[in-house]
């Protein structure tokens, strides 16, 4: 009866990932014998699917009763030696008996020559024809002058792709000059521009940089200011007196020419102040009017729609009560001095 036999089977990819088909699985025993039948060495060929799968039927070679082991290569020619144990006889993967490798077994040297003496003229089939290999040109480098040239093989053994690193030769002596050459064209007109202007340091020097080009220059200048000039003479005292406004009306609304003025309020009945809105009476943030109630009538501050009055009071408080008012945002006024609610 025929020896029993095991599938062997396994998946092969591409490094990209896309299966390997159409390529060759080799599976080579190195001989061996069973008390029945003699397996010499052979190889055994299986194809790669298009799906990349691919499987064979092998011996068990740990049956045998010589020492053996089969060697499988890879389309990419990565190669492994393993035992076929005969287990429950179901297919196995390459993956597992390649993890497996060789399973040493107690062979005697007795039956090794007895099996020798009994065939003398023992010899495997021929094996399939290999692939060819193939050589290819990767890469070329320059190398520094003075090193030495390397060839590196970046493929397989079976599908070289050569790198070759070729050094620069040594810088050769001067040539002897040539015969001068015919005029050139006349070039175009240069242009000068001046870039930025600087003001530096007293005491330092003036100083002129291009930032542009040879025929397109573009000036940045950097001048330093003068020494401080020596202390003039002293100017007149300033004058400290404060202008008057004086109103005598029931109302009034403060106008641009009260900045830095004294309103004075002076009459019998109640008199209303109107802070203007920023659109009707233009005053700059930080200036400031003085007001003053010289009369009977009590004086009330009412900011105009839009305008903002700061205060703990609106009103002054009794005759010759005065108080400031501070312009500190757009429509935005602070009321300081002698108020009450």
């Amino acid at each position: 009866m025929p020896e029993p036999t095991r599938t062997v089977f396994g998946s092969v990819y591409h490094p990209d990932g896309t299966p390997w088909a159409g390529g060759r699985v080799r599976f080579t025993l190195s001989g061996s014998f069973s008390p029945a039948v003699q397996y010499p060495q052979a190889s055994v060929v299986a194809v790669v699917d298009e799906n990349g799968d691919f499987q064979v039927d092998l011996w068990p070679n740990e049956e045998g009763e010589q020492a053996s082991f089969y060697t499988s290569r890879l389309p990419d020619g990565e190669e492994s030696r393993w035992t076929l144990p005969l287990g429950d006889g179901s297919p196995i993967p390459l993956s597992v008996l390649r993890a497996l490798g060789v399973i040493n077994r107690d062979w005697t040297k007795e039956l090794l020559t007895e099996f020798i003496a009994d065939h003398p003229d023992l010899k495997g089939p021929p094996g399939d024809a290999g692939e060819a290999a193939t050589v290819e040109v990767g890469s070329t480098t320059t190398g520094p002058a003075g090193s030495a040239a390397s060839v590196t093989n970046s493929g397989t053994s079976g599908a070289a792709v050569l790198d070759f690193v070729i050094p620069r030769g040594e810088q050769g002596i001067q040539g002897i000059q040539g015969i001068q050459g015919d005029p050139g064209l006349q070039g175009n007109a240069a242009t000068v521009a001046v870039g930025s202007t600087t003001t530096g340091a007293a005491g330092t020097n003036a100083n002129v940089t291009n930032s542009g080009t040879g025929s397109a220059a573009v000036l940045n200048f950097t001048i330093p200011r003068g020494e401080q000039g020596i202390q003039g003479i002293q100017g007149p005292a300033p004058d400290y007196s404060v202008v008057l406004n004086a109103q005598t009306g029931t109302a009034y609304t403060l106008a641009a020419s009260d900045i830095r003025k004294l309103v004075t309020l002076n009459n019998a009945g109640a008199i209303v102040l109107t802070v203007p809105t920023d659109a009707a009476v233009t005053w700059p943030v930080g200036e400031a009017v003085s007001i003053q109630q010289t009369g009977a009538g009590q004086v009330t501050v009412a900011p105009a729609s839009g305008v903002t009055v700061n205060t703990t009071g609106t009103k002054l408080r009794v005759q010759w009560s005065a108080a400031t008012l501070l312009k500190t945002a757009a429509n935005t006024w602070t009321l300081i001095g002698d108020v009450t609610s």
